[in-house]
């Protein structure tokens, strides 16, 4: 009879006791695991690439160090053939890696970047936003997912404002790094524009699938995780998205977006380019299955892979954007210098 009795209850206790370890694991352990920031190191220096560069350390509003690369308009000096005009620097690109990366991002292949868009007659100044790379830790180590970050993002349209002596600022947003960018763009008219690729628009719809692409999750599990995450760990799942805050921007946005992202899915990008006519969407086309670079990145499939897979439509891409840019912003600028004269 007291055996009985005793297996009763460790059978009530192990009742009680099971569902309540599995909520903990589920609202507390997961959620903190896949919210915290994964600090990644430096892989190399743009010199490795043959990019001119100095190192740079700014510091943001609430007081966080980030830490960075200038790297300086590669374009020889002279006088352009076709127009005769003196070959000028155009602008400063701000480039905003994604979550658990840093300023090196090689799933985007930043170095390729860099190097392009200094013979693009840009400086470069690269960036590793807040508990990445070699930048201070913040909030615990927790990752904000564009909101904070964008303080970081306007660290840098202040350096890059007096650097780049003035010319067009214009942020190049990867992944989480998309909606850090556009977060600070609708704060500050010194940015002009805005190239994205695979930018972070809904902050839940993201966080779920990347749990499913870094941890395998099921999609129900995935989406009790980013819920807890929302509700006991402070992330801001809830609420306005980047989407929301960039359908009302009115600075011309090139949006590269690769059709088949499992984390930030093409979706969101159609909405936004629907909602708002200064977006200009280019949708890379999904490779053929066995391609190097699906079975390189897991569960990753192509995110951020467009330059990798087109370089040359994203050069052309940039290229042509970056000519309408500057064209908006020489005629914006020489209105307001006539307006200035006038009064």
């Amino acid at each position: 009879m007291g055996n009985s009795t005793l297996w009763k209850r460790i059978g009530i206790g192990a009742g009680i006791a099971v569902p309540v370890l599995v909520l903990i694991v589920l609202a507390g352990v997961l959620p903190s695991l896949l919210t915290a920031a994964q600090r990644e190191a430096l892989n190399g220096t743009p010199a490795d690439h043959g990019i001119a560069y100095e190192d740079v350390s700014l510091t943001t509003s609430d007081g966080v160090t980030i830490k960075g690369w200038w790297m300086p308009d590669a374009t020889p000096p002279g006088i352009d053939d076709f127009t005769g005009e003196v070959i000028d620097t155009q602008g400063v690109i701000i480039f905003v890696h994604g979550a658990n990366s840093n300023r090196t991002d090689p799933y985007a292949n930043a170095y390729g970047l860099f190097k392009l868009l200094t013979r693009m007659r840009h400086h470069v100044l690269a960036i590793d936003l807040r508990n990445s790379g070699e930048s201070d830790a913040w909030g615990g180590g927790k990752l904000d997912w564009g909101v904070a970050e964008a303080r970081d993002v306007l660290a840098a349209v202040d350096y890059a404002h007096v650097h780049g002596k003035g010319e067009p600022i214009i942020p190049f947003g990867v992944s989480m790094g998309g909606a850090a960018a556009i977060n600070a763009a609708v704060q500050d008219q010194r940015i002009r524009g805005l190239v994205l690729l695979d930018p972070l628009l809904d902050t839940y719809d993201t966080m779920t699938n990347g749990a499913i692409a870094a941890a395998g999750f099921p999609r129900a599990l995935a989406h009790i995780n980013t819920t807890a995450a929302g509700l006991f760990h402070g992330a801001p799942v809830f609420g306005d998205t980047a989407l929301d805050r960039a359908i009302p921007y009115d600075r011309p946005t090139l949006l590269i977006q690769d059709e088949h992202d499992p984390v930030n899915r093409r979706v969101h990008a159609e909405a936004l380019a629907a909602a708002n006519r200064n977006i200009d969407l280019w949708v890379a086309p999904h490779p053929a299955e066995d391609h190097p670079r699906l079975a390189s990145s897991g569960g990753w499939g192509t995110h951020v892979a467009a330059f990798d897979l087109y370089p040359d439509e994203v050069t052309a891409l940039l290229q042509a954007y970056l000519t309408m840019v500057h064209a908006i912003c020489d005629a914006e600028d020489a209105e307001a210098e006539l307006a200035a004269s006038a009064q």
